[in-house]
């Protein structure tokens, strides 16, 4: 009974180390904050690699990154690399790699740079496919269209 108690006690410890370790590298700004060039909003979340690159954050304004126009208030996020994984909301309608993206909407990325996701802001003419205004287009990693809704 005594050794099943232990066994219990040392899984306890053991998951509340891990779940501390891996809570280390996640802190709520107490200010707005510029963290390797993002203006970070205060209250929110950040999140870092071992490595001390930032992973996520949420905007205190309106920033371009790489060349694509984030809104204020949305979460982005980072590859290890730098490189963008996603943007929440897009602070204006904005073309991104030859696509006429929807201002507010979510763009994603492979770890190539290609456009992953996007929203369409106007009809538009994709491999030879009208798409209405609002659809969603999903690309694969060569950058055919795969899906759409």
């Amino acid at each position: 009974m005594i050794g099943k108690r232990l066994l219990v006690l040392g899984l306890c410890l053991c998951l509340i180390v891990f779940a501390s370790s891996a809570m280390a590298d996640i802190k709520i700004l107490e200010k707005d904050t510029v963290i390797q060039g993002i203006k970070c909003a205060k209250g929110t979340r950040v999140k870092f690699y071992p490595s001390g690159k930032l992973l996520y954050c949420t905007l205190s304004q309106d920033q371009e990154i790489q060349g694509i126009k984030c809104a204020k208030g949305c979460q982005i996020s980072f590859r290890e690399s730098g490189k963008l994984v996603y943007v929440q909301h897009l602070s204006h309608d904005h073309e991104i790699q030859g696509m006429k993206c929807a201002k507010g909407s979510y763009v994603e990325f492979y770890k190539s740079g290609k456009l992953k996701i996007a929203r369409l802001s106007q009809d538009q003419k994709i491999q030879g496919i009208e798409y209405k205004q609002w659809t969603m287009i999903f690309f694969d990693k060569k950058g055919k269209v795969v899906r759409s809704h």
